[in-house]
């Protein structure tokens, strides 16, 4: 199944958490710190909960995930 990852970043934001939007291919950055330890319980509730929502969600597809780097 596919899942549009911009789409999740629209639910988180609307949850008040900014994820950077990137890609080609579509995709998500965060910076992660030490200092998220008192937030980060409340962060994967807001995720799963956001994650529920882009699946129910008819327009959340996209093409096939792919990574890569350039040096």
């Amino acid at each position: 199944e596919n899942f549009d990852v911009h789409t999740l970043a629209d639910a988180l934001r609307r949850r008040g958490w900014y994820v950077d939007r990137q890609g080609p291919p579509a995709s998500l950055h965060m910076t992660v710190s030490a200092g998220h330890d008192a937030v980060i319980d409340s962060f994967v509730v807001d995720l799963r909960a956001a994650v529920v929502e882009c699946t129910n969600r008819a327009d959340t597809t996209s093409g096939p995930a792919a990574y890569g780097t350039i040096e």
